[in-house]
């Protein structure tokens, strides 16, 4: 029942109207690499601010690569929307908005405090909308552990295991 929208939109108003969430801007504009060696610029960050009882370390990444139908600044206005999709569902941990400049595809780097929960939010209503938004086979999405290789996007200074930084 939690992963329904009707119980997602609203929890994650209330998280936002009681501050819950914050909005770093340290690292957009940012560039990562992904394993495959594409570049991706972040455009925007959004982090849950930590509960009683949280891990320090979310264990869950999950990963959504597309190409959107829509031109891409509209498509990056427009992912705003978004986030009352995933904000308010248990788990949620971070997100980092991804696009490749050069072929404008887009990424969205989640942490989530289980792989089950990562996997609950790729079977979501969110994702469902956001793969239908999406050109014909542009549209994938990946969950992995936090301890997985192929979790991680590289940037040439730093490492990071899904949303946070950790020093090499």
């Amino acid at each position: 029942m939690k992963s329904n929208p009707l119980y997602a939109i609203p929890n994650s108003f209330l998280m936002l109207i009681l501050g819950k969430v914050s909005f770093p801007n340290d690292r957009i504009g940012e560039m990562t690499i992904r394993n495959d060696g594409k570049r991706f610029r972040v455009f925007r960050e959004i982090q849950l601010k930590a509960k009683k009882g949280h891990k320090s370390t979310p264990n869950g990444i999950f990963q959504v690569w597309f190409s959107t139908k829509a031109e891409s600044q509209k498509a990056i206005r427009q992912s705003r929307m978004t986030l009352f999709g995933f904000l308010g569902l248990p788990g949620f941990r971070s997100k980092l908005w991804l696009i490749n400049d050069e072929t404008k595809e887009f990424g969205g780097i989640y942490e989530w405090d289980s792989v089950k929960e990562a996997g609950n939010y790729d079977k979501s209503f969110a994702m469902n909308f956001s793969h239908w938004r999406s050109l014909p086979n542009k549209f994938r999405t990946v969950v992995f552990p936090q301890s997985d290789e192929r979790a991680r996007v590289h940037h040439p200074d730093l490492s990071y295991t899904g949303a946070h930084k950790t020093s090499k």
